[in-house]
């Protein structure tokens, strides 16, 4: 397997799912003080307020559970990826965003189940189909995120 060799201060842009709460909220916290030129996109139901009132940092509202949300999101997105033009176009792709549901089945409702399978196993591969043309041109790296709280 081939390594990955992209240290984080050449990174120009970093797409980070569940931004705004948890490890994603970390991330973002943690980029933000040690990268302040990076860019970061944010896809996630609200805006973590380490983003508000920043001029390069930017929140994309998305519901990873729907279709038209991802559809809307990626479109906005691939907009913002277009048209950036700082010193690095490196990117990184942080899968973070995910949930878990706990009760007896069939409890929670089988939606409620599709829905977690959705935003935790088939969102990031997606959207990591989605940005492989970026990183084969660009360059960069993804970062999957799994926690135990998830499933």
């Amino acid at each position: 397997m081939a390594k990955v060799q992209c240290p984080l201060r050449e990174i120009g842009l970093c797409v980070v799912t569940g931004g705004s709460s948890g490890i994603g909220e970390a991330y973002v916290k943690r980029l933000l003080s040690r990268c302040p030129d990076i860019r970061i996109i944010n896809l996630s139901r609200s805006a973590p307020e380490e983003l508000q009132g920043t001029s390069y940092n930017i929140h994309i509202p998305c519901d990873l559970s729907n279709k038209d949300s991802k559809k809307n999101a990626l479109l906005e997105l691939k907009s913002v990826l277009e048209r950036h033009d700082g010193p690095s176009k490196k990117l990184l792709l942080i899968n973070s965003s995910g949930f878990g549901t706990y009760d007896v089945f069939p409890e929670p409702s089988l939606q409620s189940q599709l829905d977690m399978l959705e935003v935790n196993a088939k969102a990031p591969l997606w959207l990591a189909g989605e940005l492989i043309p970026h990183l084969k041109s660009w360059g960069g790296a993804i970062l999957n995120v799994a926690s135990l709280a998830g499933f």
